[in-house]
């Protein structure tokens, strides 16, 4: 009995070592991977740490990369909307230049249109100079016309039928201002004002060299440029130029040729050559009918048949009309010159001049046709 209680003893004993025994292996199996378990878990940790700290620190700069980007692109940005602006405003003020230039070069247009430039162009010791009042001396004068130049007559009929705005003033007028002044006190300046619809001036030459003993020879020369061609040149067919020069006192060499007149283009107007040809017997020098004929001053107003632009060749003219204009002018020089010959001025000599211009409204060339034409003139005095 005892014997078998100590076997029951031993069993029991047994059966707890074996209750006890696994789950304790198990327990000690666990502590014992536990360490390596944690080692595994802590590197992957790491890991992730860095990971995300490298993450992290990418995200960083990529996000100050996109801000210096954004910089970048901004300052781009700036730049062009910059350079548009600049761009613009160049545009802007090169319109406007250019804008400027072009009102300026059209009024200078509309100056030069209705005035004129003298010049005086002296030579080494041979020296010239221009006035308008005696007092001041200059190589060159501008002299300002009126604000239009169209359709009058130096016929004063026309004025009396309202047919021209104007008349232009006698030659004889013209001569009485310079023929009473002295060499030093010439009425000289405008004669026209800014109303008139003609140009009238006069003006002094003086040689003002030191050559106490020589003459100075010179030229004098009226150049005419034109916008139109040669056959068909518009308002220069219907400009009459009226050319004074008085050399007083002085030297009397103003009568050796007297340049004195009225000048005018030839005209190769059928109806013009018919009556030169018909009333004076004109010819060319074969003794044939002219091919172009000289100008009249201005045409009686009785002789011309407007409406057919013809002349009534059985009208009968007489001296009135010949004090009114109907005489011979003198024929341009050139097409580019409305006279160019030489003189001389002696020792501190003075000349007077007196330039009358305006477009005859009697002369057929004076038509619808030539308002898209212009003229230009100036006057040069050269020493030689």
């Amino acid at each position: 009995m005892a014997e078998d209680e100590k076997i029951l003893d031993q069993q029991e004993a047994a059966n707890t070592e074996e209750n006890v025994t696994p789950q304790e292996n198990v327990d000690n199996s666990s502590n014992a991977e536990k360490p390596q378990k944690d080692t595994k878990k802590s590197k992957k940790d790491k890991k992730s740490e860095a990971n995300a700290e490298k993450e992290k620190l990418s995200a960083k700069e990529k996000a100050q990369k996109e801000w210096e980007d954004s910089i970048v692109a901004n300052k781009r940005v700036k730049r062009e909307i910059t350079r548009k602006k600049v761009t613009k405003i160049l545009a802007l003020v090169l319109i406007l230049s250019l804008l400027l230039t072009s009102i300026v070069y059209v009024m200078l247009l509309f100056i030069e249109e209705n005035s004129i430039r003298i010049t005086a162009n002296s030579k080494d010791e041979k020296t010239i100079s221009l006035s308008n009042d005696g007092d001041i001396w200059a190589p060159i004068l501008n002299v300002e016309g009126p604000d239009k130049m169209w359709n009058v007559s130096y016929n004063p009929e026309y004025d009396k039928k309202g047919i021209s705005p104007q008349t232009v003033p006698t030659i004889d007028y013209f001569q009485s201002i310079i023929g009473a002044a002295t060499d030093d006190t010439s009425i000289t300046g405008m004669l026209s004002t800014k109303e008139d619809n003609y140009i009238a001036f006069a003006f002094m030459l003086k040689n003002t060299s030191d050559l106490s003993a020589e003459n100075i020879n010179i030229n004098i020369k009226m150049n005419i440029e034109t916008n139109t061609k040669k056959n068909n040149r518009g308002l220069a067919d219907s400009v009459r130029v009226l050319w004074i020069e008085e050399y007083g006192d002085v030297a009397a060499h103003i009568l050796d040729e007297n340049r004195t007149g009225v000048y005018a283009s030839k005209t190769k107007n059928q109806a013009v050559i018919d009556m030169q040809y018909e009333l004076f017997n004109v010819t060319d020098e074969n003794g044939e009918k002219p091919t172009e004929v000289v100008e009249k001053w201005s045409y009686p107003m009785g002789m011309v048949n407007d409406a057919q632009q013809t002349f009534k060749l059985d009208y009968k003219w007489d001296e009135t009309d010949v004090e009114k204009g109907f005489k011979d002018t003198i024929g341009f020089v050139s097409d580019d010159a409305v006279f160019d010959y030489d003189s001389y001025l002696v020792p501190q000599e003075v000349v007077r001049f007196v330039v009358c211009i305006w477009i005859e409204g009697s002369d057929f060339d004076c038509n619808d046709a030539a308002l898209d034409s212009f003229v230009s003139l100036n006057i040069e005095f050269n020493a030689y």
